[in-house]
């Protein structure tokens, strides 16, 4: 059975290293070659293994996606949880070719007792427009931990040139991103995570911040080390809520979603 994993995730590459090990017939789609060098050296058991793993390079829109889904029995989008636009793809590019199509997303509520134990420091928003109106009226400089993909939204930010330090992924898409945004070569932290809280709180000292804005990426991808360094430091957190899951074909077990591929492996 081929499955097509729309990849570029830790949940993604933990799933491909399963899928890999039970037999399917893998291949994975990133968007850059930096996403491929981490996944390649993350399933590299696979291969040890014999099992057929690939990997598809290149970003892709629904055209492109309408060429490929059709070498494959069943399409996984194990995108990050912030990727709207490139899921609604996947799931239109698959209810066109009528293949199925489950998502494997990532539970970016997984750490109830620590959600309960943050306070007023802690404040959620459910756009980056509405962060980068609350961020006019701060003072002190700020952390932006949010990825690049929406980095040129802090442009209108006042002196976020002066003001604003980001850390994105070592890549030099990333870093010119940043660049056209408005910051300066020195405020650009390019370096994979996730971090540890100790690691966060040396850096945030170190810029002197005093906000940090930042996904609730869960688990893995770090949300409670940041939000607990971000709190040790006195700052506000400034918090970008993820977006909901689409309904139906839903998946955050990696057990359960390798069940229901092979039920329908079963079936074929």
């Amino acid at each position: 059975m081929r499955i097509l994993v729309f990849a570029g995730t830790t949940e993604a590459r933990e799933f491909v290293r399963l899928a890999c090990g039970r037999g399917f017939e893998v291949t994975a789609s990133v968007a850059t070659e930096y996403g491929r060098e981490v996944l390649e050296e993350s399933f590299s058991l696979c291969r040890e293994e014999g099992s057929l793993c690939e990997v598809l390079t290149g970003r892709m829109d629904e055209g492109g996606m309408l060429s490929v889904i059709p070498g494959f029995d069943a399409v996984v989008d194990a995108t990050h949880p912030y990727a709207v636009e490139v899921s609604a793809n996947v799931r239109a590019a698959c209810e066109k070719l009528n293949k199925p199509c489950f998502r494997l997303f990532r539970n970016c509520s997984d750490d109830s007792d620590f959600f309960c134990e943050i306070g007023d420091s802690v404040v959620e928003f459910s756009s980056m427009q509405e962060i980068c109106a609350a961020l006019d009226k701060t003072s002190g400089n700020i952390f932006i931990s949010t990825g690049s993909r929406d980095v040129v939204a802090f442009k209108s930010v006042a002196r976020i040139g002066e003001r604003g330090f980001v850390r994105v992924l070592p890549t030099a898409d990333a870093i010119e991103k940043c660049r056209n945004a408005g910051f300066l070569p020195g405020h650009i932290i390019a370096m994979q995570g996730p971090f540890s809280e100790r690691l966060n709180e040396a850096m945030f000292r170190e810029v002197c911040a005093s906000v940090l804005v930042t996904k609730r990426s869960g688990k893995n991808g770090g949300y409670a080390e940041k939000v607990r360094a971000a709190l040790s430091c006195g700052m506000k957190v400034f918090v970008l809520l993820c977006p909901d899951s689409a309904s139906g074909g839903v998946y955050t077990d990696y057990e359960e979603l390798l069940s229901a591929l092979g039920r329908l492996r079963g079936g074929a």
